[in-house]
């Protein structure tokens, strides 16, 4: 198996256990470029594995709304870290 095999079954197992994660997630855990996460993320999604959302993947169970969900749900999070760190967390922001 080469290396990058196996980087790729990694990967799987990781969006299994996560239920997602981004690229800058994805190229720091695994010690590669955001492109080359970019590249495998685009093989899986080739072989039907994952779906790609802005910004990362989730695991693809055939549903078309996988990646509108976790395309909020990467949003969100990156929205409550931010509220938190400024003062912000459980206000109303318009």
């Amino acid at each position: 198996m080469t290396k990058r095999e196996q980087r790729l079954r990694d990967v799987i197992a990781l969006l299994r256990e996560t239920n997602g994660a981004s690229i800058k997630e994805l190229a720091s855990t695994f010690s590669v470029s955001e492109m080359t996460v970019r590249r495998d993320l685009d093989t899986l999604q080739e072989r039907s594995l994952v779906t790609l959302v802005a910004g990362g993947a989730a695991i693809y169970n055939g549903s078309r709304n996988d990646a509108k969900d976790m395309k909020y749900e990467l949003h969100g999070e990156k929205i409550r870290e931010l509220t938190k760190s400024t003062g912000l967390a459980g206000k109303l922001l318009l």
